[in-house]
């Protein structure tokens, strides 16, 4: 034993008995890359425990190399593989699994953290004398309550100070760590798809396999079409038949919050923090509605807009209005980013910006980190990286000008189109011009879509994280100007209205006409994408499956699912890997039935996604209710029965997004620390708000100088009381604006001080537990070199030898 703790096993990160490579049996927990057999560029077909790809394409056989080369590619990265057919016989799914030591050992080296056992840990903790924390917190009612200190007696802390609490991942003290259900695993099972999938494409220098598999996916010669995580009942909660009617009472936002916990266990961070901002936001929109919808109810009785432009009491009453909508805006976004933030500690995020791995088409080069000694892959070139991201800037810029362009086009078109005297005639022209806009607006957004994914992939990012912000930053500022310069230029700009003795009127009218023409439109299309269109492929996609079923007289094949029984080689398949639960490499101690109802189980899995439609993509659905914020803070003052509308809109879209994402093909889950830059757009819209409405109230109207000519300030012209009451008014909110981010505070001090606490807990229990590990080895190293019979020169020289291999 002791010669076993000097060779430093515990410490080897690669397994030396799981070697990857082909098995017999389907994982019940793996990624499904799925190949079309017949292509016009390829013909795929099953060769033993490989695939064979045959390229009728000169020009695309070199791609057949990485893809020959990929089952080589997942044996040594310690991947293992099934192979099985479809049941229509046309497509071949390779089914991708890794070992939970595997991927116990990724996330060792990759310094994920993880949930403590806080009982245990506090037991481990007690035997320092110096981790106070452990010492003065109430296990249980069996421990003691409380703890004396110089003569004095104190209230130890309560147990639940320390949920939640994540450290640094260490298998050497693995007993700390919690175990996660049904068998107690160490990795739960949204982490080990995500490893396994970082596993799979990270490059093979640092002990992945290189294999791209997005990119493959979207390229459309290739024959590997789709790609999917499988499903498991033994960890999936059924939130996909879980009923939320149309409940609208206030306990149904905490029922979708506590539903947002089982959306994250199962299908990572990324989709759990944007339900739980789309949750957020319409818990915040219901209060407010309220307050809006009866401005515009009086709105519509006066017909008047801004109601009656002799009035200081609606000045006033507008002034309110304005200010009640940033401060509203303001609080809604400070408030979650308490949420965010308690959240991103709950969910053990807090360090996850700096343990996450390169992307894996980032093409770099390896150094050394000057802060952690580790060999890192960074940028080639720093220069040419700003270069390229310069140069997608300006195409950015480029886009943008043609949209401002058509914009401009367009309203010189309705002007042409425009009859003097007929204002119902006109009211069907802005209403029509209105929903070309918006259609411009949706076709325009799709195309730039593509653009701004092709620039992001043409920059080459580093991070994940980079490459997400990097694209929100290029779409987001696109969709802004493409959604709003029409209402800006209605509202700022437009000419037309000029020559009119009414024309604030007539604009403001415009303007409100415009804005909801562009919120329903949108919403209309925007449905029809999510729901109908979907809808209607599904039926024709069934429809055909019935339908050649029905052609070849063959609705059940009973050898379907017969497993393919060589791997690599010809060698035989090895028999003990823990791939999850209830697998094996050779199930030897499971009954027959239990086998062959476990394939049957999987490959129904795989159908069934196969019948699915893509997870819909969480950039596009967050920008979606970004700009319905914009819609709704921008021009408050026009429609103040915008945020009842958002609501509304909210209410379906949570249910519609929820069944979406649940009932589409599985992706791997994707870790997240939250919703990134989009906080800053939010932030952004706040503060632009607050210049549009009051510049409408200050400009567009005739209340400002009227009200100060009846207070007695009549010997200020209009123009001067206008930029009085605009710059006043508009720092005054600035500095409401200000004095609330100051005074609300992003972390709470519980917040504040679990952080803490996780510092001290990784200090404790990871270094001081190394340690202890590092001298109880010199201990036992010492005493077997002093046992008669040793040749301590010896030994020490083959441990150097031993040790230089393992490095």
């Amino acid at each position: 034993e002791a010669a076993g703790a000097m060779a430093d096993k515990s410490f080897v990160r690669k397994s030396t008995i799981d070697q990857g490579g082909y098995i017999s049996t389907l994982p019940d927990e793996g990624l499904v890359l799925v190949f079309k057999k017949e292509t016009k560029f390829c013909v795929v077909s099953v060769d033993g425990s490989r695939l064979q790809f045959e390229w009728l394409d000169t020009r695309h056989e070199q791609k057949g190399t990485a893809l020959d080369d990929m089952f080589t590619c997942f044996r040594n990265a310690n991947i293992h593989y099934s192979i099985r057919e479809s049941r229509d016989d046309d497509y071949i799914y390779v089914v991708l699994g890794v070992s939970v030591d595997k991927s116990e050992n990724w996330a060792d080296d990759t310094n994920m953290d993880m949930p403590l056992d806080a009982k245990k840990a506090i037991i481990l903790g007690r035997k320092s004398e110096n981790f106070l924390l452990a010492h003065n917190t109430c296990i249980d009612d069996d421990d003691s309550e409380y703890v004396e200190w110089r003569s004095l007696q104190f209230k130890k802390l309560p147990f639940s100070a320390w949920h939640n609490i994540h450290i640094q991942f260490e298998r050497v003290i693995g007993d700390v760590y919690l175990r996660h259900p049904p068998e107690e695993r160490l990795i739960p099972h949204a982490v080990h798809l995500r490893v396994m999938y970082d596993i799979l494409t990270s490059d093979e220098q640092l002990g992945g396999a290189g294999f791209l598999v997005d990119k493959y996916v979207d390229e459309g010669s290739n024959p590997l079409v789709k790609s999917f995580a499988l499903n498991n009942d033994l960890y999936n909660p059924h939130i996909e038949h879980s009923g939320y009617g149309v409940r609208l009472s206030c306990k149904c936002y905490q029922v979708w919050f506590d539903r947002i916990e089982d959306l994250r266990d199962y299908h990572g961070e990324a989709m759990a923090f944007y339900f739980a901002f789309l949750v957020h936001y319409s818990r915040w929109l219901a209060g407010y509605a309220l307050f809006g919808a009866v401005w515009f109810a009086a709105q519509m009785y006066t017909d008047n807009i801004m109601l009656n432009y002799g009035s200081k009491g609606v000045f006033a009453g507008i002034l309110a209005l304005v200010s009640s909508s940033v401060l509203w805006a303001t609080l809604m976004l400070e408030n979650w980013y308490r949420r965010e933030n308690r959240l991103t500690f709950k969910w053990g995020m807090m360090r996850y910006d700096e343990t996450v791995v390169p992307l894996p088409n980032f093409r770099g080069e390896f150094k050394i980190n000057p802060a952690t000694g580790e060999f890192v892959e960074t940028y080639a070139s720093i220069f040419w990286y700003k270069v390229k991201s310069f140069f997608a800037f300006s195409t950015i810029f480029f886009c943008i000008s043609v949209v401002v362009s058509m914009v401009f086009g367009i309203w010189i078109w309705k002007r042409q189109l425009d009859a003097e005297e007929d204002a119902e005639f006109n009211t069907y022209i802005g209403i029509g011009v209105g929903v070309i806009n918006s259609l411009q607006i949706q076709i325009m957004n799709a195309i730039y879509t593509r653009i701004a994914l092709k620039l992001n992939e043409f920059e080459g990012h580093r991070l994940q994280q980079e490459w997400y912000n990097s694209l929100v930053v290029k779409r987001i500022t696109f969709i802004i100007i493409n959604s709003f310069n029409s209402l800006f230029y209605i509202a700022f700009y437009d000419p037309q209205y000029d020559k009119f003795d009414d024309s604030d009127i007539l604009r403001l009218r415009a303007l409100r006409l415009q804005l909801i023409t562009l919120f329903l439109t949108a919403i209309i299309v925007q449905n029809c994408l999510e729901i109908f269109f979907p809808f209607i492929g599904r039926k024709i996609k069934e429809y055909q499956e019935r339908k050649a079923l029905q052609e070849r007289g063959d609705t059940d094949r009973d050898d379907m699912n017969a497993p393919l029984i060589l791997n690599d080689g010809g060698q035989s398949a090895p028999t003990a890997i823990d791939l999850g639960v209830g697998q094996g490499m050779d199930a030897t101690n499971e009954s027959k039935e239990n086998e062959l109802a476990s394939e049957q189980r999987i490959m129904d899995d795989i159908e069934k996604q196969m019948a699915l439609s893509p997870c819909p993509d969480i950039l596009d659905n967050t920008a979606e209710i970004v700009v319905l914020h914009g819609y709704v803070v921008l021009f408050t003052v026009i429609l103040p029965i915008m945020p009842l509308l958002a609501w509304v809109n909210n209410f379906f879209e949570l249910r519609v997004d929820h069944y979406n994402f649940t009932h589409a093909q599985r992706t791997v889950p994707v870790a997240s620390n939250g919703i990134g830059v989009w906080k800053t757009v939010l932030s952004v819209f706040n503060v632009v708000a607050i210049f549009s409405n009051i510049g409408l109230v200050s400009f567009r109207t005739q209340l400002i100088p009227r009200a100060l000519q009846s207070s007695g300030h009549s010997s200020l012209t209009e123009y001067d009381a206008q930029l009085i009451v605009f710059f006043t008014t508009t720092m005054f909110l600035l500095f409401v604006q200000f004095a609330v981010k100051f005074i609300v505070k992003d972390n709470s001090d519980d917040l504040d001080a679990a952080i803490n606490r996780q510092k001290i807990c990784e200090k404790h229990l990871l270094l001081n537990k190394i340690k202890d590990v590092a001298r109880k080895r010199a201990r036992d190293r010492k005493r077997f070199l002093s046992m008669p019979g040793i040749d301590a020169s010896t030994i020490i020289q083959e441990q150097s030898i031993e040790s230089d291999n393992e490095t």
